[in-house]
């Protein structure tokens, strides 16, 4: 398995906070419900982007 490059997890961090900021837009804006599907699609985006930054 090679090694990570250094600015892979800081584009991991953008994109995981720009996820649940964006859920958060959407639930206090939009009214949209922030239940457990919601939660569970954020951490699924979460753990793709992050395996796409570790195999790119």
């Amino acid at each position: 398995m090679p090694a990570p490059r250094p600015g892979n997890f800081l584009q991991l961090q953008q994109a995981s906070t720009s996820i649940i900021v964006g859920a958060a837009i959407g639930t206090a804006f939009f009214k949209e419900r922030f239940g457990i599907p919601r939660i569970a699609a954020a951490g699924l985006m979460v753990i793709g982007i992050g395996l796409m930054l570790q195999t790119s």
